[in-house]
């Protein structure tokens, strides 16, 4: 008799420890983007239409897959009652720093907020987001695990691009002053190049009208000359 009380035993604890129904959560909002070398991936859970034995818990690992290559992401663990406040009693050390625990409260609407930062690599731009459930606790790999397939991830062209901007055209305005030192004979007020060092100072002032006269984006509004002696 006792034999077969140990044999019911280990059977019940083989069974199932998880949901009657609605295996994988609803995925209700999704963000996946590359910021430099990481890849960000931000989902929302909707946990209502799952429903948990106060005594087990479930695993859900978000991997990125595409063919032979795979991409863990942090896991989510969701415990029934019994086994939360158990997990919160012995103080379990998390499997991954980042990895989110919660207690499902079973008949009520529940979303989780997930955020997972991981290094990138050129294969994920087409590849595909899956969910696992791990649902006795066995690790991902094991029999018990389902897989679902959750949607396809599509980053685009990962090189970045310029915009260019026009500023709008705007109008200018720049003085431009020079003098010049001219020598007058005794008692005259005419300019005579030929006289002293007119003709050099007399050029100075020429080259610098010729340099805007001759600037297609310049005009010449005025000129405005005055002496002193």
């Amino acid at each position: 008799m006792k034999r077969y009380l140990i044999i019911i035993g280990l059977c019940a604890a083989l069974l199932p420890a998880w949901a009657q129904k609605g295996e994988t959560p609803r995925i209700e909002n999704r963000r996946i983007a590359r910021a430099g070398d990481l890849l960000l991936v931000d989902l929302t859970f909707d946990l209502s239409e799952i429903k948990l034995a106060s005594g087990h818990s479930v695993v859900y690992t978000p991997a990125i897959r595409q063919g032979d290559s795979l991409a863990l992401l942090p896991a989510l663990i969701v415990n029934g009652r019994a086994r939360h406040i158990l997990y919160e009693r012995s103080q379990r050390r998390k499997r991954q720093p980042d990895e989110v625990v919660v207690r499902r409260k079973n008949n009520r609407a529940q979303s989780v907020d997930y955020h997972a930062r991981i290094p990138y690599a050129d294969w994920m731009a087409s590849a595909r987001m899956i969910l696992v459930a791990d649902l006795c606790g066995c690790g991902w790999e094991a029999e018990s695990s389902t897989t679902a397939d959750l949607f396809p991830i599509h980053l685009g062209d990962p090189r970045p691009s310029l915009a260019y901007i026009a500023p709008p055209a705007e109008e200018k305005h720049r003085a431009i002053n020079g003098s010049a030192y001219l020598d007058f004979p005794v008692n005259q007020v005419t300019i005579n190049p030929d006289y002293r060092q007119n003709r050099r100072e007399l050029e100075t002032i020429r080259q610098t009208i010729e340099a805007v006269r001759q600037d297609p984006y310049a005009q010449i509004h005025c000129i405005s000359i005055k002496g002193f002696a």
